[in-house]
């Protein structure tokens, strides 16, 4: 024995036998007793994204803990909006987890002008106009066109682009399609259209390829479900007159024959059931973990699916399960106002209803601080339906306020004022005034007003400016005229007018007119600002007066 130890060899064997029955007894532990340890799930509601990666990194989930995000009006973002195993239940296999986004934003449409086309409108020119506008999805096509120089851009589609990345189709002239310019030496390649479809996409290749032309980008936006077409195949590719050596062929392919769901077919099945029908047609059913909600269903069976799209074979179709039947909830519209936050809370819950604050708890109400201001009606709520409300942050301050209780303030004091008792300077209007001095109030718009109103004001211009006087000259009938002038021709009339009786008129124009119940030099008739309807009298100077000569009869 004493030999046998003196061997460094035979030590080191004994060493690594120890360690070797170590570990089997540790992991023979493990087999046998940590493999019945079992993981409780808490309740993540309102919980954050950071807290569920903490527990799942915790308790070694890593792989088992599945989080997706999209976005939720009633959700901060960041925190959970759904777990897929409930609070309280033992954790079986995998749980998934909805992260909130925040509420979607809405885009808002731009449209980008298109550039309009010359008859000299190059490619050229169309490039700095696709840089300026960073459109990314500009496709050029050349054709043969008879209207057209060649290198002129004749055409461009669509004539709205809504986004900078929608695809857009500039056609540029090959010239004339009997001419051939000696100077082109470019060879055209026609690639005929649909010629590939149904092809896959090895053989599309190979095809493009002995062509002499080469693969283009895949057009995934262009992809689609087709009955005809099997899936992988060529549903769609470039095609025309316009492609030279080497230029590439886009394309885009076929998703396979989709698969649309009725959207009520299935509602009302069991759970078993609905997963069994959804296999047999090819698709896989997962529940989308909200099933805590009342529908037309018992309780246990499907109350929703995903129906509003088209499915390929083994894709994922997301379903809820009914809570129960919904029950109609009356909800007074005003019985609740002014309770304490924790007491509409209670009557809510006694009622079936989940409260939920909106948050918008910074307004001042009829009500104390801290009880329910507002809460949504109008509508028809289900046993386990959500009814946001909102907390007053104080009561409102009421103010009496009469139309002459500013009266001569400046503006800057009254709006001073308005700030201390809670309220806002509102519309202004302006009249003048012989009393009020300009830029003062002259009155405010009286009522009684609450915190956070807002009051009308009229500011003065000072008094009203005289009008200046306006110079006239009376202007008379035309028979009145024919007694004074004793003339014998129609220019002699005209000189004794512009010298007499409308001399001091800046605006007349004489017409010579035929008239055979009149003699030469005569006035036929004088109309005032186009009208021969008008009273002896005074006018101004500047009024426009056509008069009428007889020069023939």
């Amino acid at each position: 024995m004493k030999t046998f130890f003196a061997n460094k060899i035979n030590i080191f064997l004994v060493i690594l036998l120890s360690v070797s029955l170590v570990g089997i007894g540790y992991l023979g532990y493990r087999f046998f007793f940590a493999k019945e340890e079992t993981i409780i799930v808490p309740d993540f509601k309102d919980k954050s994204v950071d807290e569920v990666i903490s527990w799942c990194n915790d308790n070694g989930l890593t792989e088992a803990c599945v989080i997706s995000y999209e976005n939720s009006d009633d959700v901060d973002k960041d925190n959970v909006v759904y777990q897929s195993v409930k609070a309280d239940e033992k954790l079986v296999d995998t749980i998934s987890f909805v992260i909130s986004k925040g509420k979607a934003e809405k885009k808002e449409e731009t449209t980008i002008e298109v550039i309009k086309l010359e008859d000299n409108t190059s490619k050229e020119d169309i490039e700095k106009w696709v840089i300026e506008n960073e459109l990314t999805n500009v496709e050029y096509v050349q054709e043969k066109t008879d209207d057209y120089e060649k290198g002129v851009v004749f055409k461009i589609e669509p004539k709205k682009i809504k986004s900078k990345d929608e695809e857009v189709k500039v056609f540029i002239s090959l010239g004339k399609h009997e001419d051939k310019d000696d100077d082109d030496d470019t060879e055209y390649i026609v690639v005929k259209e649909g010629a590939y479809i149904g092809l896959s996409l090895d053989e599309f290749k190979s095809k493009v390829k002995a062509l002499n032309l080469t693969v283009g980008d895949h057009v995934s936006e262009w992809d689609e479900f087709s009955s005809e077409v099997d899936e992988g195949k060529i549903i769609w590719h470039g095609s025309g007159e316009h492609y030279v050596v080497n230029e590439g062929v886009r394309y885009s392919l076929s998703l396979g024959e989709g698969i649309e769901l009725d959207d009520e077919k299935y509602l009302g099945l069991t759970e078993d059931e609905f997963k069994a029908a959804m296999e047999k047609i090819g698709l896989v059913a997962i529940t989308d973990g909200d099933n805590d909600k009342y529908s037309a269903y018992d309780a246990g069976l499907i109350r929703w699916y995903k129906s509003d799209i088209t499915y390929k074979k083994g894709d994922t179709v997301y379903y809820s399960i009914s809570k129960g039947k919904k029950t109609i909830v009356e909800v007074d519209e005003t019985k609740y106002l002014g309770l304490s936050e924790k007491d509409f809370i209670a009557k809510m819950k006694e009622l079936g209803l989940v409260p939920y604050n909106d948050g918008d708890n910074e307004k001042l109400s009829d009500y104390e601080k801290g009880c329910v201001r507002w809460y949504k009606t109008g509508r028809t709520y289900y046993l386990g339906d959500q009814i946001n409300y909102s907390v007053s942050a104080g009561k409102y301050e009421y103010y009496d306020i009469e139309a002459d209780t500013y009266e001569d303030y400046t503006v800057d004091d009254f709006k001073a004022y308005m700030t201390i008792k809670g309220l806002y300077a509102g519309n202004k209007s302006s009249e003048y005034s012989d009393n009020i001095s300009e830029g003062r109030i002259i009155r405010v718009k009286a009522g009684t007003y609450k915190t956070g109103d807002s009051v009308d004001y009229v500011v003065s211009l000072g008094p009203e400016p005289d009008e200046p006087a306006v110079e006239t000259q009376k202007l008379e009938k035309p028979s009145t005229y024919n007694s004074i002038y004793n003339v014998s021709t129609a220019d002699e009339m005209k000189n004794a007018l512009k010298n007499g009786a409308l001399n001091s008129f800046t605006n007349v124009d004489y017409q010579y007119v035929t008239n055979h119940d009149l003699t030469v030099g005569k006035i036929v008739s004088i109309e005032v600002n186009g009208s021969s309807s008008y009273k002896a009298g005074q006018f101004p100077i500047d009024t426009n007066i056509t008069v009428y000569i007889c020069n023939a009869n």
